[in-house]
């Protein structure tokens, strides 16, 4: 007898600017045998710094799953120390990504790009603002300074 394995995966990806407002993705994928089966995602944008304050939310069926599919690939092949060097800095954004499955939950947080160390999660950082088609709403956030 085959016993059906069914993940529920959620990325949540919230960028917050330097007194700006935020962009807020979350991806919600389910994978059964394998194979990714659906994913949405929210896409919620607040910028109060534009010239007319922005507050959107928006939540869309992806259909192009074998990009969900390498997504999710990349992140289960993914290896990141948990204290990686640390950097700070006084204006630009942070990036905060929690990937949370069942009972499983780790977070990450950064300041303008990930640490050497987790250059990993900027190319899964990238892959999901693309796969969000949020990157007019990124670039916007992050062009909007003090």
């Amino acid at each position: 007898m085959k016993i059906a394995t069914v993940m529920k995966l959620s990325i949540t990806v919230k960028i917050k600017g330097c007194m700006c407002g935020w962009v807020g993705i979350d991806l919600q994928i389910v994978e059964e045998g394998g194979r990714v089966e659906k994913c949405t995602i929210t896409r919620k944008e607040h910028n109060f710094r534009a010239v007319e304050c922005i507050d959107t939310s928006e939540t869309v069926q992806i259909k192009d799953l074998a990009a969900v599919n390498a997504l999710l690939q990349k992140i289960k092949r993914a290896r990141v120390p948990i204290f990686p060097h640390c950097v700070v800095g006084l204006d630009g954004h942070t990036v905060d990504m929690t990937i949370r499955s069942f009972s499983h939950r780790v977070n990450f947080h950064w300041w303008v790009d990930p640490p050497p160390e987790q250059a990993v999660l900027g190319k899964i950082f990238n892959d999901i603002i693309a796969l969000a088609e949020a990157g007019d709403a990124y670039q916007r956030l992050i062009n909007t300074g003090p």
